[in-house]
C-alpha cells in the first residue's frame, strides 16, 4: 500500500461507523467517507492518520484503532 496523506484527524474522532466523514489537517484532499459497514468506538482529539491506497480503493489507519477502513473523497 502507498501512503497518500500523512496527518491528523481535525478535532475529535469518535471511531468508525459507515457514513462517517473525517476532515484531515493537512493534504489537498482533506474530506473523506467511511464506506465500509465497520463499527468501533474509540474516543480521542486530533489523532494521528494515514490515508494508504491499494489499487484503486483508499484505507483510512487511525492511531489508536485496531483496523483502518476503507473510505473515499467526501
Amino acid at each position: 500500500m502507498d501512503v497518500v496523506i500523512e496527518a491528523q484527524i481535525k478535532g475529535a474522532f469518535g471511531g468508525w461507523k459507515q457514513g462517517n466523514v473525517f476532515v484531515l489537517t493537512q493534504g489537498f484532499h482533506k474530506k473523506w467517507q467511511q464506506v465500509e459497514d465497520t463499527h468501533q468506538f474509540q474516543s480521542a482529539y486530533r489523532p494521528k492518520a494515514k490515508v494508504l491506497r491499494d489499487g484503486s480503493t483508499h484505507y483510512l489507519e487511525v492511531e489508536g484503532m485496531d483496523d483502518m477502513v476503507a473510505v473515499k473523497r467526501a
